[in-house]
């Protein structure tokens, strides 16, 4: 409903403080009244938004790029991943977070060893993906990789590389419950359990990055990464976000 919905906007994917003042002028000259600063711009990845090297004196420097928009009349907004979390950030590597998502649930049919590779599984995994960058299974604390399944008894997983994404390798007792891990389409992402407190502390983050820069609007980039119910749990990780900003 607001005026400002209708504007037009620049989007920037790498800004620093000493290069703003030249997009700010190109944002003049093309007629924009948005700035839309990309967070992997001053972030290393999303879930912890760690400083760029780029910003090496943090909220300071971020705050000066915001603050350059503004004095120049133009609406400063955030472009954000805020449901999912980068395969480098710490919720996933090296100790991978036990709130991140998982597709499809399987169970140990047979004991497994540090360095074993292959896993034999109750559970027919037919429906896993098999395409690449998303080929990787969660039990407890390692990230396995997996090169194809059979779908036909014995079920198994094989080819696996153990500790993938720097976790440690482990021994597992049969029953051992594990499952896939839900990675993103672009396989970059591991996507947020949306019933657990990862989201919620995802958002407090993002608010604060938010308030302290000096933002005015935000786009909500991968509102489709979460998993079902998508009616509640897409507009559920937005309004999250969007109470703390």
């Amino acid at each position: 409903r607001r005026k400002e919905y209708r504007s037009s906007y620049y989007e920037m994917d790498e800004v620093t403080p000493e290069t703003i003042d030249r997009h700010v002028a190109y944002a003049h000259q093309g007629g924009f009244r948005s700035i839309d600063l990309y967070y992997r711009a001053f972030a290393k990845s999303s879930g912890h938004f760690p400083w760029r090297p780029e910003y090496p004196n943090g909220m300071e420097d971020l705050k000066s790029v915001v603050a350059k928009i503004s004095a120049a009349g133009i609406l400063p907004g955030i472009h954000i991943h805020y449901d999912k979390a980068d395969k480098d950030d710490l919720y996933v590597s090296p100790n991978p977070d036990s709130r991140l998502s998982l597709s499809h649930l399987f169970t140990l049919a047979a004991p497994l060893s540090a360095n074993d590779t292959t896993l034999t599984v109750e559970e027919n995994p037919r429906r896993c993906t098999l395409e690449e960058g998303r080929r990787i299974l969660k039990i407890r604390s390692e990230l396995i990789e997996f090169e194809n399944y059979t779908t036909s008894s014995p079920y198994q997983f094989q080819g696996c590389k153990r500790g993938v994404l720097g976790s440690q390798t482990a021994d597992y007792v049969t029953g051992e419950i594990f499952g896939q891990l839900n990675i993103d389409d672009w396989p970059l992402f591991v996507r947020f359990t949306q019933n657990t407190s990862i989201q919620q502390e995802t958002a407090e983050r993002l608010g604060k990055i938010y308030r302290e820069a000096g933002f005015r609007w935000i786009y909500f980039d991968g509102a489709e990464d979460v998993p079902a119910p998508f009616w509640f749990t897409v507009s559920r990780a937005q309004w999250l976000v969007y109470r703390h900003c």
